[in-house]
């Protein structure tokens, strides 16, 4: 039997997957977004296996600096 994610995990699974995806094709280093969203590569490293953990304006800073299309941005945010 799979494992059955609850609205809110699936929410954050997604949003790492998102976020991993779009660092990959816009070629963007962790020290890099590490630097665009404020804060120590160690943290940004620690948030982005844990999307939960970004507050509010390091997820504007990371969805502007990674060009995130605004349905997902959405989808993150509701």
């Amino acid at each position: 039997m799979a494992i059955q994610y609850t609205s809110e995990e699936k929410k954050y699974v997604l949003l790492k997957g998102n976020i991993l995806k779009r660092m990959e094709a816009e070629r963007v280093s962790d020290a890099q977004m590490a630097a665009a969203t404020g804060m120590a590569v160690r943290t940004y490293r620690e948030k982005k296996l844990y999307p939960e953990k970004f507050t509010y304006p390091e997820l504007r800073r990371l969805f502007i600096r990674l060009k995130f299309p605004e349905s997902e941005i959405l989808e993150a945010l509701t």
